[in-house]
């Protein structure tokens, strides 16, 4: 149950680039907090070929990085911040 004293995040960024294994387990998470924050805003970046693993969750936002050229390394990383601000 939600704390009512306590002020909450508006938005969550979940970042799971990488094993299928990891990403399957983070669904039923986010499908508990869908059900007790249901004004939370949530982002999950996740390549593209991982994010049917979160159909049940719903009301959730994407973000593809393009791990391997616009966002690889330490430049790739600012550039991956910035176009997440967007």
């Amino acid at each position: 149950m939600p704390r009512k004293n306590k002020k909450l995040p508006r938005h969550l960024l979940v970042i799971r680039t990488s094993a299928m294994g990891d990403v399957a387990m983070v669904a039923p998470v986010l499908v508990a907090l869908r059900r007790n924050y249901p004004n939370l805003r949530i982002t999950v970046l996740t390549p593209k070929f991982l994010q049917p693993f979160f159909r049940e969750v719903g009301n959730i936002e994407f973000f593809a990085p393009d791990l391997k050229g616009r966002h690889k390394g330490v430049a790739g990383l600012l550039r991956l911040g910035r176009d997440l601000g967007r």
